[in-house]
């Protein structure tokens, strides 16, 4: 007899859990989108080659230049009905009424990435002694290539904007594209983060697939009463990749303003192409003193998804002469454009809740 298959109402599913000590009663789940971001082909192709060097080393070109549209249907659905099996790294999920295994083998088919006989994955957490082949690399030898020797005030998180401007930009493709997070607080580097960055600029044997595999089930288990989303538009494109029509559903285009990360999004966190070479813009120790009392007023908060936007410096700090005063005012309502674009996006999310929640209580009284 075929067993019973979990059914989905908007935000709500039916029927066994794979988390430990989950009933086989109705379960109530809150998504929560982590936004995914692209990389900008042209700008990063001639101003950035250290950074496409390594997507073409290993393969990266579906995941980070993906600009496909996020089916939140789809995706939630996905979440909703992912079942780990008895097999490792082998789960099973049923979307669009088909069920299939989701396996780190078929992602990797999929994007096509580098393949690598370690298993060895950062994310998300990192301890030291790490395993062969990379037992040599430490906090400290990691650190003094990233910072030149200055000695860590820290052994579990970096300054983001003590970073040189180049490395700052990898490390903008690694928190977005590779490792993403959902708090707040990302103008310190976190070590998993930092690894990742260090083994990709010395092309170490590092299994990239394995770890957004590994991303994506750690992700299924809820924080903060949420079941957060990462990779949105590589999960649509992967199901799109599985025969799995979708075009049904919410579709959710990635923004060219917002989510692309290029030129635009670059200089609003204080990077620039001067002479053909990225470099940090003036005025970046003001705006690194205000980024750091940003970091400590919320620090501990989760907050939603998103890279955090440089922070306006204080009127000391602006350009004197009316060009640079212009190209700066327009940078600034870019910004509140943005946020408020964001803020429509969100705002359309919780609409779409409150109308499954407003089904699902209809339903409860046709019941009763």
């Amino acid at each position: 007899m075929r067993p019973r298959q979990n059914r989905c109402i908007g935000g709500l599913a039916e029927g066994p859990s794979h988390r430990a000590g989950a009933s086989q009663s109705k379960v109530e789940q809150v998504f929560k989108l982590i936004s995914a971001r692209y990389l900008n082909t042209e700008f990063f192709t001639t101003f950035c080659k250290n950074v496409t060097d390594i997507i073409d080393f290993y393969g990266l070109h579906k995941l980070v230049y993906c600009s496909q549209s996020i089916n939140v249907d789809l995706c939630k659905e996905f979440y909703s009905n992912l079942r780990s099996t008895n097999v490792e790294d082998a789960y099973t999920t049923r979307v669009g009424s088909k069920d299939f295994e989701f396996t780190h083998a078929m992602l990797r088919e999929y994007l096509g990435c580098k393949k690598s006989k370690n298993t060895f994955v950062c994310f998300p957490t990192f301890s030291e002694p790490l395993p062969k082949p990379f037992d040599r690399v430490t906090v400290d030898s990691m650190y003094n290539y990233y910072y030149h020797g200055h000695e860590p005030s820290s052994h579990t998180n970096f300054s983001v904007l003590d970073l040189s401007a180049p490395d700052n930009v990898l490390y903008k493709v690694v928190v977005a594209c590779l490792l993403p997070i959902v708090t707040k607080g990302q103008a310190k580097i976190r070590l998993p983060h930092l690894f990742m960055m260090y083994a990709l600029d010395h092309k170490m044997d590092i299994d990239i697939s394995l770890h957004i595999f590994k991303s994506i089930v750690h992700y299924s288990v809820p924080m903060h009463g949420k079941i957060y989303i990462p990779f949105g538009n590589a999960i649509t494109a992967f199901l799109a990749y599985m025969s799995i029509d979708i075009s049904q559903g919410t579709l959710q285009p990635l923004s060219k303003d917002y989510d692309q990360i290029g030129a635009r999004q670059l200089a609003l966190a204080g990077i620039i192409v001067k002479n053909q070479v990225i470099v940090w813009k003036q005025g970046r120790q003001r705006a690194k003193e205000h980024e750091e009392e940003d970091q400590s007023a919320n620090e501990h908060k989760e907050e939603d998804e998103g890279e955090k936007a440089s922070p306006v410096p204080p009127s000391s700090c602006l350009p004197f002469n009316v060009s640079d005063r212009l190209a700066f005012i327009e940078e600034r309502m870019n910004l509140l454009i943005t946020r408020f674009d964001k803020f429509l996006h969100d705002f359309d999310d919780f609409r779409q809740q409150f109308g499954h929640y407003s089904q699902r209580q209809d339903q409860i009284y046709d019941m009763l």
